[in-house]
């Protein structure tokens, strides 16, 4: 996962990126409601509880998120849909209650309609915002509204979770991380995959297995699998061997379609499918592997695979086209924040 790692990493940390959302110039609050769940804890990588979090959704698709940690720092998630962020960049915002003064805030896009606010372990501002109507974030120009729901609720809701979670110990999330690391799980997420479900292979000899990590997302399954790529060989002739492999594990019809080279920062990038038909159609499935191949200014070699059986051809497609946009959005603004 290195390679991955390195390039979620450096997208995620690099210098801040003065822009603008192409949010609207005003936009007015969304009706107040209480909120209609509770905090759940999210537990670290090694099983120990991280931190505790909470939504609230509006009826167009926006949403706050809280997440606070047993240390009391709390962070506020924004989701504006179609807010068109440039993933991995930050944005100099106010926050603003009410007509009190606004608070600056550095917020960074974790995808194109999520961004991340910081906002510190201030006893103050869970009471300010306890006694508010309304949240607004934007630029002295664009600013969007949100009619806040019965805060007190929220926040009760959360010392509950810190107070019953603190010290413990999830032993199931330590195994998924075996099966899927985080690092990669927030790749997926920032592409937008809302769905995911690590496949674990422990039974499997690792000489066997077809990918490095497998997960399931609807009806599709998908993998990953990096190696250092060798020396003298380009990206094309690194997917002529990996295709290569695939044909010979179809006992039918198969048929390739390899797209054009992409690149962003250094990093090469095709798109690519193959589709192995059965000779009896009666008897098998038609799978289609939509694939994802890229090659690192480093030397990385990166293959992304999301297979699918007969009428989940549109959806394996789908998914690695999101998977596609994600990495060319990373390399892109890390190319960006370099110079």
């Amino acid at each position: 996962m290195r390679v991955l790692l390195s390039l979620l990493i450096l997208c995620l940390t690099a210098p801040p990126a003065l822009a603008a959302s192409k949010t609207p110039k005003t936009a007015p609050p969304l009706p107040r409601s209480a909120p209609s769940v509770e905090a759940h804890p999210v537990f670290e990588p090694d099983g120990r509880f991280g931190f505790c979090l909470i939504a609230h959704t509006y009826d167009d698709g926006r949403k706050m998120t809280f997440a606070q940690s047993p240390e009391n720092q709390l962070n506020l998630g924004i989701t504006i849909p179609e807010g068109h962020f440039e993933i991995g960049a930050r944005y100099d915002i106010t926050l603003t209650l009410d007509s009190q003064e606004g608070r600056k805030n550095r917020a960074q896009a974790i995808d194109d309609s999520t961004l991340l606010l910081q906002l510190g372990a201030s006893p103050k501002f869970p009471k300010q915002l306890a006694s508010s109507k309304t949240l607004s974030v934007g630029t002295a120009t664009k600013a969007v509204a949100f009619a806040l729901p019965a805060m007190k609720p929220l926040f009760d809701s959360l010392q509950t979770c810190l107070k019953e979670n603190k010290g413990q110990k999830n032993e199931t999330a330590a195994q998924n991380e075996n099966a899927l690391p985080e690092t990669l799980k927030a790749l997926l997420i920032t592409a937008g995959f809302t769905d995911i479900v690590p496949m674990k292979m422990e039974g499997v000899p690792p000489e066997e297995r077809p990918a490095d990590y497998i997960w399931k997302t609807g009806d599709v399954l998908g993998g990953i699998r990096e190696r250092k790529a060798p020396k003298g060989k380009s990206l094309s002739d690194l997917i002529g061997l990996y295709m290569s492999g695939l044909k010979d594990q179809c006992e039918g019809t198969f048929k390739v379609d390899i797209e054009r080279e992409q690149k962003a920062g250094g990093l090469i990038l095709r798109r690519a499918s193959a589709v192995c038909a059965p000779q009896s159609k009666e008897k098998e499935s038609t799978i289609t592997v939509a694939l994802l191949f890229y090659l690192t200014p480093k030397g990385g070699f990166t293959v992304f695979t999301h297979e699918g059986q007969n009428d989940a051809k549109t959806e394996a497609l789908a998914a690695r086209d999101k998977m596609g946009k994600a990495i060319l959005a990373l390399a892109k603004t890390h190319a960006n924040e370099g110079r």
